[in-house]
């Protein structure tokens, strides 16, 4: 939960920040529209201190739904999952939006990513529970939900 350190912080980013996008006039400017950027779209400007606050964002921002039929831990008797879902089946790309690496100005081309989804397949496997395709076919079915820019919820 952010505290309002935190939030006066961001309130304070977000301020230096609009104030020199407006100084540099980028207001007006027409923005980065393909092929024209190809360069800088492409650009690496990530960094491990940068990696370590998104994954400090992201595990941060996981949310287990109520427990209250004691699903997880998954029992002994489980024996096959399926993963289903918008955010498990899409799987995007190095260059375009998806889930995961954002929209529009705020896409950041993924290297170097593992989806919740694949990581939960190598996982399971790993552990002995066999992965069905078909939802149908497992004794849990996970959900990987998500918005996209488009805001698609479920």
């Amino acid at each position: 939960t952010p505290t309002d350190k935190s939030k006066e912080a961001m309130t304070r980013g977000v301020e230096m920040l609009v104030s020199a996008y407006t100084h540099m006039n980028n207001a007006e400017m027409a923005g980065c529209t393909p092929p024209d950027c190809v360069k800088e779209l492409a650009a690496n400007a990530r960094s491990e201190a940068h990696s370590s606050v998104a994954r400090t964002a992201a595990s941060s921002a996981v949310v287990l739904l109520k427990n209250d039929k004691h699903l997880l831990p998954l029992v002994d008797a489980t024996k096959t999952l399926a993963i289903s879902g918008p955010a498990a089946l899409v799987p995007g790309s190095q260059s375009s939006e998806d889930y995961y690496s954002g929209v529009n100005e705020g896409h950041v081309p993924r290297r170097d990513f593992t989806s919740p989804a694949e990581a939960i397949r190598s996982k399971a496997i790993s552990l002995g529970f066999k992965v069905a395709s078909d939802i149908h076919r497992a004794d849990i079915c996970i959900v990987i939900g998500g918005a996209s820019n488009h805001e698609e919820h479920w």
